[in-house]
């Protein structure tokens, strides 16, 4: 398992780190098997607008690729606040490995139990 996390446009500080480290083994554990093709990336970007006394806007996107799969699984979030913003894309990223987990125990494996 590869768990990569970048931030741009500002300084990463040890409870970012932690914050995201932690959202996202929650997530391998709840719905991944931490195999060790499993590549988790989480990159954090701040933009400084020019509107409303430069205020931080941040956007936050994952990305997970697992061996089974030839498809790179995305999530997006964006937002004025960190932590919501963050929350957003971890969020959409478990709405989507749920369904992936539900179709994959959707699938009839009987026919490999006469082999």
């Amino acid at each position: 398992m590869r768990l990569e996390i970048v931030t741009k446009g500002f300084e990463r500080s040890e409870s970012v780190d932690s914050y995201l480290e932690s959202s996202a083994q929650q997530l391998i554990e709840t719905f991944l098997e931490p195999e060790k093709d499993l590549k988790f990336r989480v990159t954090v970007d701040e933009d400084r607008h020019r509107m409303q006394n430069r205020k931080p806007h941040y956007t936050c996107e994952i990305q997970v690729k697992t061996h089974d799969s030839k498809k790179l699984l995305l999530a997006h979030g964006s937002g004025d606040e960190f932590h919501k913003t963050v929350s957003e894309a971890f969020s959409s990223m478990k709405r989507i490995l749920a369904k992936r987990a539900q179709r994959f125990r959707s699938i009839d494996f009987s026919f490999m139990a006469g082999a």
